[in-house]
């Protein structure tokens, strides 16, 4: 009888046991590996040259990255890169993200920070992920 009066006790326990573990999987991680300035733009641009990381134990279809990139307290921007690529399990893909720099002060050496979603597909189904990295701008001492 005890039992039964805590058995909707222990059902959210476990409820919750479950969601903390579905929540603790690991997912896709950015990490900024270089940068320098674009070539091709005639307004201020650069191109990072970013690690995706792929801890999920399966493979991950990479589709886009939505991103916002700042530096300092300067203006924020925004924008979006397909990547189509596929990452296999428990390995690392080199991704370019071209990033427009109109409004924002970056001297060689600055701090800049890139976050945002990355979209892929995982078993057949669509995930986005939040993903966030530091990186220093180019021409740095």
């Amino acid at each position: 009888m005890m039992i039964l009066a805590r058995l909707p006790l222990l059902l959210v326990v476990a409820a919750a046991l479950v969601a903390a573990a579905c929540g603790a999987a690991a997912g896709p991680q950015l990490k900024v590996l270089g940068a320098e300035k674009a070539r091709r733009h005639s307004s201020p641009a650069m191109v990072l040259y970013v690690e995706v990381v792929n801890p999920v134990g399966r493979p991950l279809r990479l589709q886009k990255l939505q991103y916002t990139f700042a530096a300092g307290d300067e203006n924020a921007t925004r924008g979006e890169v397909r990547l189509e690529r596929t990452v296999a399990a428990d390995a690392a893909v080199v991704v370019e993200v071209p990033v427009r720099l109109d409004g924002i002060a970056l001297a060689p050496g600055d701090t800049f920070t890139l976050q945002g979603k990355l979209f892929a597909d995982v078993d057949s189904m669509q995930r986005t992920f939040s993903v966030a990295t530091t990186g220093v701008a180019p021409g740095a001492p």
